[in-house]
This record gives C-alpha cells, sequence and structure tokens, in this order.
C-alpha cells in the first residue's frame, strides 16, 4: 500500500490562519525520509505511517482512521488500496479504560509547573490530549467530529442545558501553534491553561483536584517511577525535561536523534517497540541529570 492523503481542518472547510495543512503519507519505511523532506518544504505537517502501522492503529480502535474516512482527500493511492482498505474499515468504539487514561494524562499535564519555558509546552500537550477526550467522549455517543468549532456544536447536540464553550481550549490551539512555530506564546497563555483546567474539572470533572506543582525539581523526582498513560504521554515528558535541561545548558550526546522524536510527536511511531525503548532511555537520563546525578555529558554543553 502506498498513498498520500490531505486530512483535517482544510478539508470539513473549517482552517484558519493557525491551521495545519495535515498530510498523511503511507508508504514503507524507507522511503518516508524523503516524502516528508518533500512535503514539508510545501508547508504540509506530515504523518508518516507504514501499512502495518496504520492497520494496527485500526485494531486498536484508533479515531485517526475513522477521522481519514470522513475528512480527507486522497492525493495518491497505488491501486487503489489505501481508498479500498479505508471503505472496509468499520468503527471500533473508544473504551472506558482509553478515555479514563487520557482524563489521566490531562490531570498529568495539567499538574506541570506554569514555568516560562514549558508555557508553549503545556498549551500544546493539553490542547493535544484535551481535544482528544472529547473527540472519543462525543464518539461513544456516534459523534464523529474532530474540529474545536465541530466539538462545540456536537456538546451543545448531547448537552442542550450546556450553556459552555471551547473558547479557552482555542486559547491553548493558538499557543499550540505559536509553539510548534518556535515563537513565544500568546499573552496570558499561563491564564488559558488555567481557565482550562477550571473548565475540565467543572464540566468533566478532569483536573479539579491536580493544582500545578510549584517545585519543578520535586516534581521530576516523581517521574522516575511514573507508570505512563500511553506512548505519547512519554513523549511528550521527554520533551519537557529536554527543554529544562537545554535551559540549564546540556545537552544529550544524540542531541539530533533525540530532537527528531520531540519535534514531530505526530510521527511518533507508538506502535515500534524499539523506538519506546529508546524514548525510555532519553527520558531516563534526562531525568538523572537534572536530578544532579553525575553523567558525561552533563559536563559538555553544545555550543549552539
Amino acid at each position: 500500500m502506498f498513498a498520500i492523503a490531505e486530512f483535517g481542518s482544510v478539508i470539513r472547510g473549517s482552517n484558519d490562519a493557525i491551521s495545519d495543512r495535515d498530510l498523511l503519507i503511507v508508504s514503507a519505511r524507507r522511503a518516508q525520509f524523503g516524502l516528508r523532506q518533500r512535503y514539508s518544504a510545501l508547508g504540509y505537517s506530515v504523518s508518516t505511517l507504514t501499512p502495518h502501522q496504520l492497520k494496527f492503529m485500526q485494531r486498536s480502535g484508533s479515531l485517526f482512521v475513522q477521522h481519514l474516512k470522513r475528512e480527507s482527500r486522497v492525493l495518491c493511492d497505488a491501486g487503489g488500496k489505501f481508498q479500498c482498505w479505508l471503505k472496509q474499515c468499520d468503527v471500533v468504539y473508544p473504551t472506558n479504560d482509553e478515555i479514563r487514561r487520557c482524563a489521566a494524562s490531562i490531570e498529568f499535564f495539567s499538574g506541570w509547573p506554569n514555568e516560562s519555558c514549558l508555557i508553549g509546552w503545556k498549551a500544546d500537550a493539553l490542547y493535544c490530549v484535551s481535544r482528544d477526550y472529547l473527540i472519543k467522549e462525543l464518539a461513544k455517543l456516534d459523534h464523529f467530529v474532530f474540529g474545536v468549532n465541530e466539538i462545540e456544536c456536537a456538546l451543545h447536540s448531547v448537552a442542550p442545558l450546556w450553556k459552555g464553550n471551547l473558547e479557552a481550549l482555542r486559547r491553548l490551539r493558538a499557543a499550540k501553534a505559536a509553539y510548534r512555530a518556535g515563537q513565544a506564546p500568546p499573552e496570558g497563555t499561563s491564564d488559558s491553561i488555567n481557565a482550562w483546567i477550571e473548565k475540565m474539572g467543572e464540566w468533566f470533572g478532569v483536573c479539579a483536584n491536580n493544582p500545578a506543582q510549584k517545585d519543578l525539581d520535586g516534581h521530576f523526582r516523581t517521574l522516575v517511577d511514573r507508570s505512563f498513560c500511553s506512548d505519547y504521554e512519554r513523549l511528550r515528558t521527554l520533551e519537557a525535561v529536554y527543554i529544562i535541561a537545554q535551559t540549564r545548558g546540556v545537552y544529550h550526546p544524540e542531541h539530533n536523534v533525540l530532537l527528531k522524536y520531540i519535534k514531530s510527536p505526530n510521527a511518533y511511531g507508538a506502535s515500534q517497540k524499539r523506538r519506546v525503548k529508546q524514548v525510555e532511555g532519553y527520558l531516563l537520563e534526562t531525568l538523572d541529570l537534572l536530578s544532579n546525578k553525575q553523567l558525561d555529558w552533563m559536563l559538555l554543553p553544545r555550543a549552539s
């Protein structure tokens, strides 16, 4: 199977100035690097999957497959295999356990300190897991929606007496876009984070009892033995602790390889056990550094 498909807000017609142009490339691994480089240069936010990974996601009940089924435009499909496979993909509804794990991730990210260097990261991580949580909750009610505006409409549809809105989540989305573009977060992002956490507690009972920690190094010590809710949660944690490491002037010897993971979380192959183990190793090494344990690379900061 080889296919290229555009999906997301551009396809459903709700894109705006900060929307990504989302593109999925399904191909053998050996072809992915060149294709990703080519389409990234054209302004796309590229996700790459092998056919095996795509089928694994369907068996695992990933709603991303239903996203593709409902909101994608196929640009290339060798032999029509991708579209044929997609048509045959029935819905696998999220389980209560999946939703609980998603809620736990929201609570986990909410509890991170509001350090200035982490504000953009925290807004990004909270936006992603909160949106995923809402998508899953609505999918259980047969509402398959993926954009913030569509999620808001669906919430009003299933709960007509709900008078809320998702403005705080929209502000997190804007902060996420700035963070991924390497820009400073919009003014008031910390307040937007706190407002969204409060709303999640008020509306869904999520985050209500998990205030942000004030002691950053104390928070790091809790991560060493954490049982992460997902590989994605572990990857975003590595991203945060490495941001702190860099602000303290030290870099991992495999800095460039590490950055390939944390700069493209959507391209992370969570079903690849080798990559999971590598991320685990990077995280533990960085936590050792931040706990002031002696490491060779602690003494060798990068010049740039």
